[in-house]
């Protein structure tokens, strides 16, 4: 009798302690929440390049079953995993991509940089012809009046006659400069272990299910196994789909803003382009700096830019997408812009880049817990005769 009252009484206080430990624990992370968020900050600074090869990998990784399924099947035809076609296939693999980026750098990127300048170098003179293009054509109301016309003397002041402001901003400019720098660090870092991941895949798959076997049961790997499957599947399903989306897109605002001769067609297009990779967030971003643009540039385009732009994007929704994205990772475009500021917010551009696919895969996960939950529920209820 004793002995079980000794028993019980140890469980109630170490029930009781694990309680306390976690409560302190809690309220430690509540109450020091800054170096907390900072810690994990360090840690995810830390681990980016490893984050971005992987992520690199995944995107090369289906050029490289290309050419080692397909386009070089005639090297060793005998051998399904032959070394030397897997080598060339990754070479070949990174040597298109790198094609393509190389192509577009040198078609695109002078007429981006002479654009640039020159925009740079008529910034005052566009933005005094804006507001002299407002004060003649806008009918505004006496009620309007007062607060238009402290909007256009401050442009005047802040934007078009003062560099104080500029100069007060090298400090923040020189910190973005800096990020963008340690980012393109992170992304060579990256591009170096995605090739090392190709490289190794076999290697390091027999690995993680050795040490998956050994860690847990079968019915958790395969769980797992199902998970890591889907969110692979939704992510190369999605990010190709949207590159060719916005791939399209870009072209078509490059040819409509060629054929109207609107002045830095090329700047505008790339800038729709680059936006348009993030879904909805991006693409509101992209076109508010486009129509700002052609607005300080050609102010009597702007309302026809605006209308192109609704007119492509609208048609591209409805025409265009369905037929390059897959249905199984499309979403409303409430749910995307959500998972895309939550994820952007705490993982920069990885989360950016990651918020559709891990969304998806986290909503398939679910549903599919939840049918089965109904399953079994529907089989139990059948049994008991109920209706």
């Amino acid at each position: 009798m004793k002995s079980d009252f000794n028993e019980k009484f140890i469980t109630i206080s170490a029930y009781f302690l694990i309680c306390v430990f976690f409560f302190l624990m809690i309220l430690g992370i509540f109450l020091n929440i800054g170096d907390v968020f900072g810690f994990f900050s360090f840690l995810f600074g830390v681990i980016k390049p490893v984050i971005y090869g992987l992520i690199i990998a995944l995107i090369v990784m289906p050029l490289v079953r290309f050419y080692e399924t397909k386009a070089l099947k005639f090297i060793f035809p005998k051998k399904p995993r032959s070394k030397l076609r897997g080598a060339l296939s990754v070479v070949f693999a990174y040597l298109s991509v790198l094609l393509i980026i190389a192509t577009l750098l040198l078609v695109v990127v002078p007429q981006l940089i002479e654009s640039y300048n020159f925009l740079q170098l008529r910034l005052s003179y566009y933005l005094s012809s804006a507001l002299k293009w407002l004060d003649e054509n806008l009918p505004y109301a006496d009620f309007f009046a007062e607060q238009y016309n402290k909007l256009t003397e401050y442009i005047r002041t802040s934007v078009v006659d003062s560099f104080t402001s500029i100069q007060k901003q090298l400090p923040v400019i020189f910190s973005a400069f800096n990020r963008v720098i340690s980012e393109m660090w992170s992304i060579v870092i990256g591009i170096i272990v995605s090739v090392y991941l190709i490289t190794s895949r076999r290697m390091l798959i027999g690995i993680i299910r050795k040490t998956m076997t050994a860690l847990f049961k079968k019915s958790i790997r395969d769980r797992i196994y199902i998970i890591t499957g889907r969110l692979y599947r939704n992510f190369i399903d999605y990010t190709t789909g949207r590159l060719l989306y916005t791939l399209i897109i870009t072209a078509i605002f490059f040819v409509v803003m060629w054929i109207l001769q609107l002045p830095f067609y090329s700047v505008v297009a790339c800038i729709i382009g680059i936006a348009g990779l993030i879904p909805v967030a991006g693409t509101l971003a992209g076109a508010f700096v486009s129509a700002f643009i052609v607005f300080i540039t050609a102010p009597n385009m702007t309302v026809w830019f605006i209308l192109i732009m609704l007119t492509v994007h609208i048609l591209g929704f409805i025409y265009i997408q369905p037929r390059i994205i897959k249905a199984r990772v499309r979403r409303p475009v409430g749910i995307t812009l959500i998972a895309v500021i939550i994820m952007g917010a705490l993982f920069g551009i990885v989360g950016l880049l990651m918020a559709v696919p891990i969304y998806v895969t986290v909503e398939e996960t679910v549903k599919s817990k939840i049918d089965v939950m109904l399953y079994k529920r529907s089989i139990q209820n059948a049994d008991e005769g109920e209706p």
